[in-house]
Order: C-alpha cells, then structure tokens, then sequence
C-alpha cells in the first residue's frame, strides 16, 4: 500500500507543480528539472548496488550492459519470465520504472492536451484497461505500468480540484474513484481466470501482487477521506514528520537496500541492532551529499528553471478534503 500512497502523492505534486496555466516553455522545464532530480541519484544508486555485490562476492562483478541498460531506460519488471530485473537486486527500484513512465505520461498528456485537461482522467482510465488486456499477451512490464497509471492520475485529479476551490471533495472525486474500482474490479476477473487455470497463486507475484496494489489504493483514499472526516488529527504528529526527510527522501529510497545486503552478508558487529548505527547515519549522509549537496552543484551549471513548490502543509492537512 505504501508505494500506492507514494504514487497517489506523486501525481498530485506533479499536477499541482504544473498549474492550469502552465505553457509549453515551463512545461519542458519542468521535465527538465525531474530529469535532473533523478537522473544523479539513480546513477549514484545503481553504482552502489554494483559496488556492494562485489565487496559480498569478494570479487568485481561485471556490469552487465543489458541489466544496466534495462534499468536505465526504466524497463524494470517484477513479473516471471522479463528479464531486466532491479540492478544487482536493488529491489526497491521496481517502483521507479513506474514513476518515470507516469511521468513521461503526464508530460505528453498535459502539453497535447491542453484544450481538453478535464478529460484527461478518462484517458488515464482508458490506458488501465489497456494494461489488463496487454497483461494478458505479453510479460512484459509496460501493460503493468499501464494498469497502475489510474491510481497514479487520482492524485493528479485530487490536485487538479485543489488548485480551483483549495480541497478536495468526494463529490468531484467521484469518477477517478470510480475508474480505480473499476480497474480492481476488473482484476479480480483475471486473478480468478488465473485460479480456475489451475496455476499458483503467490501474494507477491502477478497476478495476486496487482490485486493487492489495486486494493491498498482503495484502502488509502479511504483513510484519507475518514482521516479529513475526523479533522486530519494528529497529521502533523504522525505523517507531518517526514516532511524533515523529504529532501533526502529519494536517495534513502535508492541507497538503504545495497547497505542493507552488505550489512546482513557481512554482519560486521554481530548484531542487527548495533549494525544499525552504521547502517542508518551512512544511508542519510550518502541520501544528503547526492539529493542536497550535488543536486546544489548541478544546478548552477544547468538552468532548469523556476520550481513551482507544493501547497504548504498547514494548507493541505486543513483544507478540505
């Protein structure tokens, strides 16, 4: 459920740092600036990753071209049988692939698609049902990218209506809710035609692992809206305390796993909880000299342009949603 969150969460920053008014000039910056956000600490990451198989292994590992270019070009998928994995086992990379397409996916819809940008979350649900008839013909991970991209848009509505009335209702929101029950419901079908075919269902593989992607969306739209009914309480205590991690957040996301392997293969103290106090501060100062410190250096040779930031997060808690 949570990387259904942070997809939610996604599109509506994506949306919200676009605006209505938003031109083709500023939109190409704003590609731009993602690319520059990812590019380093993606590269900073699968270097670690290939790093840390060595020093495991006792020996340089080699590159391997195809899994690197597989990874770099964001054709990374979890399903039996493709065979671009997550470089050198970072696995949480999975996630990224997704993020990246939606992205690029946004980007084309909301400069094409400028006449018609209240439309465009039936295209979004079009190209969901699109990735449950290509999941079924192909192994490959782009029909899954394609049946999330629904959840990933019901962020990109929330902030749509953010932007003209400063909340979001369940009223507008109806028909992307909607469209991801649809999606789910849908789903269900092929994880039964799957069942009644006499193959294994794993809670983490295809099919059962969309199902349950599809259903932990459900259930976060739902929290938030119980959560907004009983006035957002103890958000800030709770949720609000990852806007300190934010910053770093990406590089956390990229580096923890290769510390991870390394400290469970070597167990340099003996115990998990002593190999923690290496294991967390390295992740954080790696996390801050690659999103903070060279994001700062990049940035003044390469001109990405102004950055619209989100809404503040007293905005956000009390406003209505």
């Amino acid at each position: 459920m949570a990387v259904m969150v942070m997809f939610m969460i996604s599109g509506f920053a994506n949306r919200y740092s676009m605006r209505s008014e938003t031109t083709r000039k500023s939109a190409r910056i704003f590609a731009g600036a993602r690319a520059l956000r990812i590019a380093p600490t993606l590269f900073v990451g699968l270097a670690l990753s290939w790093g840390v198989a060595g020093v495991i292994r006792g020996r340089i590992q080699p590159i391997g071209v195809g899994q690197l270019a597989g990874n770099l070009t964001f054709a990374v998928g979890t399903r039996p049988g493709w065979p671009i994995n997550p470089y050198y086992g970072n696995s949480p990379l999975w996630s990224l692939s997704y993020e990246v397409w939606y992205y690029a996916a946004f980007f084309v819809l909301w400069t094409v698609g400028r006449k018609f940008r209240s439309q465009l979350k039936w295209i979004a649900l079009a190209t969901s049902v699109l990735g449950i008839v290509g999941s079924q013909v192909s192994e490959s991970p782009f029909p899954l990218f394609a049946l999330l991209f629904i959840v990933w848009w019901v962020g990109a509505e929330f902030a749509a209506e953010f932007e003209a009335t400063g909340g979001v209702s369940l009223r507008r929101q109806a028909a992307p809710i909607a469209s991801v029950v649809l999606i789910a419901a849908c789903w269900v079908a092929v994880v039964v035609i799957w069942a009644d075919s006499g193959k294994a269902l794993v809670l983490d593989e295809y099919p059962a692992t969309q199902l349950v992607q599809l259903s932990g969306a459900l259930l976060a739209i739902f929290a938030a809206f119980t959560w907004q009914a009983i006035g957002w309480r103890l958000f800030e205590q709770t949720v609000g305390l990852f806007r300190v991690i934010a910053p770093i957040s990406f590089g956390i996301y990229a580096f923890h796993y290769p510390l991870l392997q390394l400290a469970e293969a070597k167990q340099f103290t003996g115990q998990w909880a002593t190999e923690l106090l290496w294991l967390v501060p390295l992740t954080i100062v790696l996390a801050y000299a690659v999103d903070v410190r060279l994001q700062r250096v990049l940035r003044r040779f390469l001109v990405v342009g102004p950055h619209v930031d989100p809404p503040p997060a007293e905005t956000s808690v009390h406003g209505r949603i």
